[in-house]
């Protein structure tokens, strides 16, 4: 599942309690993987990933970082080269949804001060990053051309429209619920899965703000074999694994990331393994073959000595037999009739040595 808003409402106040703090470096873990460096006043250097994979999109304060990609994209070159020693003044979620807005104010060559908002969209397979400034996007992640999508032309340049929302209510201003139907058509924030821990509960006479406050303030990510969330899915019936919330971030697609880094960063080597891996197996019937073919390669030597021996007292006939040296028994040698008896002779030997090579 994905986040929902009311779990990143939880992550902007926590992401907030930095602020206002100053982005060092900026860089690429992975494609659609980027790390912000935050000096803090308090509490020290903080790595600030933001994830905008289709299905593994968050964002989150790391203790571990397993690997930069050594060049980074020209998202990131445009982020160094705008927002490097950019103070970030505030986190902010737009309208309860899947946004976060950081608002950045900095120096331009000039000494003036610019505003940026760098936008982190979290809504799965339209997850982005984009770069905003005046309502004017400067630049985006994941470009997203007119003909991809009508509603929302993501290119610099053109003007930054946030995703629509139907009408609901706000999740801190409730008066009234309708319990018999989805809490998703009803309040800013909620994911189908949160809404039926909410009904649940609230069926199970817990109050809907105390349950609502549990969110807000929870310090603990519950994951469990296909969910996640930060409050206890007692709905599900499982047992959950716990973590700090952006411990549990960190770890959360830990196996899959290290797969997809790894092909991304590899890719071009792990494509010519492949190809030469496949080259090889279907070539090992050949060879194997070739090797059951050519375990009985001493006959060809002996085919070629017996032709050579007696050559002047044999005609040319399409087989010849004549007797061995060792055994004294008959053997019998095909010959080609195109060639005379040496040229036979002289193949033989020829295929002889062939054959013990391979």
């Amino acid at each position: 599942m994905a986040i929902d808003g009311l779990f990143l409402y939880n992550i902007q106040e926590k992401l907030n309690a930095y602020t206002p703090c100053k982005i060092g470096k900026i860089q690429n873990i992975s494609d659609e993987e980027i790390l912000i460096h935050l000096h803090t006043r308090n509490d020290g250097n903080q790595k600030l990933v933001i994830n905008v994979h289709s299905n593994t999109n968050r964002v989150y304060i790391a203790n571990f970082i397993p690997g930069i990609q050594p060049e980074p994209s020209n998202f990131v070159m445009v982020l160094r080269k705008l927002c490097s020693q950019a103070i970030v003044e505030s986190f902010e979620q737009v309208g309860y949804d899947r946004i976060l807005c950081l608002h950045l104010s900095c120096r331009n060559e000039f000494q003036d001060l610019v505003k940026y908002d760098l936008n982190i969209e979290l809504m799965g397979k339209y997850a982005n990053l984009i770069l905003v400034k005046e309502g004017v996007i400067v630049d985006a992640l994941k470009r997203i051309p007119v003909y991809e999508n009508a509603k929302r032309f993501i290119h610099p340049g053109a003007k930054y429209v946030a995703p629509t929302q139907p009408e609901k209510k706000n999740p801190f201003e409730i008066q009234d619920l309708d319990l018999d139907q989805s809490l998703v058509k009803q309040i800013y924030g909620f994911s189908p899965l949160l809404s039926n821990e909410f009904l649940y509960r609230m069926n199970n006479n817990e109050k809907y703000i105390d349950i609502l406050n549990e969110v807000v303030h929870s310090n603990t990510l519950y994951i469990y074999k296909k969910d996640f969330h930060c409050i206890e899915l007692k709905h599900l019936n499982e047992q959950a694994k716990t973590y700090t919330i952006m411990e549990g971030l960190n770890h959360l697609y830990e196996e899959d990331e290290q797969k997809k880094r790894i092909k991304e960063q590899y890719g071009d080597i792990i494509r010519t393994v492949d190809k030469e891996k496949n080259k090889q197996i279907k070539k090992l019937p050949k060879l194997e073959q070739a090797l059951e073919d050519g375990k009985d390669y001493h006959k060809y030597q002996e085919y070629g000595d017996l032709i050579f021996a007696y050559m002047y007292q044999i005609k040319k006939e399409k087989t010849i037999i004549l007797p061995s040296f060792e055994t004294n028994e008959d053997v019998t040698i095909p010959i080609d009739m195109r060639y005379d008896l040496k040229t036979n002779a002289n193949k033989y030997y020829q295929k002889y040595h062939k054959m013990k090579r391979s």
